[in-house]
């Protein structure tokens, strides 16, 4: 049956503002939880980072309407419990919470009913589709689309480009291994949806493994299980040293040219290369691109962005897509909170 959506909230039937109102002195707070001492710790930095230089920026030139925005941040080192936990804090201590930014799929997709039942928006980096339409969500949104969405896409561009892309002693046929860490995340391109459209799209998963979510992680015995089966693409869930893991051990294997390697948007990132035995090992990987990139330098939010990551003299590590999306989330916060208060009045946000 279709998922039920929550009742919206009732918009108050008073007149909307006259015009902008004077907020000097008022303060919005917006929270947001992740992992930054477990083993997300390295790939969470650069996000919040991100916020903390949107946020500054934005107070800089006079917040919204005069109101300052605060930033409340926890560390939730990737503990589900944890997470639940600082969901519980912050809405204890603040009796009306706006918004939350959550960055993993699994704190997304266990909070996502509290979310709606509380009516406080989720702006997630966590792509889940769980998260987003599983029963009692409704108010999770995304910065990207959704991993079913991205694997069904990269497997269509394959299949319509197979003579170009496919290995030299491939067949006709893709055959796909799943290979991906054994977390919502990494396990989050797999739903009864996706595996139906690669059915109807004639791509065989032919093996499902998974390997630590560690920057050690030996993902050998995996890709040999991959081998044995037939497999002539790999598609990993991962990101940073996730897809560098299996792209260092394809290639000591001397099995590379035997698999076409895809990932989802994350694997596509300067994280990855920092853990790759060589960089030339990052030739050849596919994955989705949702956005424009820092070498987009016409455009005038990389333009923005860019000015904000030298301003605050950020590490050239960070220079990656985790920065660039939450700088670019802070502004649709920004927006969005500002049309809410032309809309019902300041007085009247929930």
């Amino acid at each position: 049956p279709p998922t039920e959506v929550p009742e919206p909230t009732e918009v108050p039937t008073e007149e909307p503002p006259a015009g902008p109102p004077d907020l000097t002195g008022e303060t919005i707070t917006l929270y947001h939880f992740g992992d930054l001492s477990g083993p997300y710790a390295a790939i969470t930095s650069p996000l919040i980072h991100g916020a903390e230089d949107a946020v500054q920026a934005l107070n800089d030139a006079g917040g919204i309407y005069g109101a300052m925005i605060e930033l409340q941040f926890a560390d939730d080192a990737s503990n589900i419990d944890e997470a639940v936990g600082i969901y519980d804090r912050f809405t204890g201590e603040d009796e009306n919470t706006l918004l939350m930014i959550t960055y993993g799929s699994g704190e997304a997709e266990a909070l996502a009913p509290r979310f709606a039942e509380d009516k406080i928006v989720n702006l997630t980096a966590g792509l889940s589709a769980e998260a987003f339409y599983g029963e009692g969500s409704g108010y999770t949104f995304g910065l990207g689309p959704i991993y079913p969405d991205q694997l069904g896409y990269v497997m269509e561009f394959l299949v319509e480009n197979w003579e170009t892309y496919k290995p030299a002693e491939a067949g006709d046929d893709l055959k796909l291994a799943y290979l991906s860490w054994p977390t919502a995340f990494g396990q989050g391109g797999l739903t009864d949806e996706s595996r139906a459209y690669l059915e109807e799209l004639g791509v065989e998963i032919v093996a499902e493994d998974t390997y630590d979510v560690s920057p050690t992680a030996d993902t050998t015995t995996a890709i040999l299980n991959a081998q044995v089966a037939g497999a002539n693409v790999i598609w990993t869930n991962t990101l940073a040293f996730g897809p560098a893991a299996l792209l260092n051990d394809l290639n000591a294997l001397g099995l590379r040219d035997q698999f076409v390697v895809a990932g989802d948007n994350w694997a596509m990132d300067l994280a990855t290369y920092a853990f790759l035995a060589d960089p030339a090992f990052g030739v050849g990987l596919i994955a989705p691109f949702p956005y424009l990139w820092w070498t987009d330098v016409d455009n005038p939010g990389v333009q923005y962005a860019q000015a904000l990551f030298e301003a605050n003299q950020r590490e050239p590590g960070e220079h990656n897509v985790g920065y660039l999306l939450l700088v670019t989330a802070i502004d649709m916060v920004q927006k969005a909170i500002t049309h809410a208060i032309d809309t019902v009045g300041y007085e009247n946000l929930t």
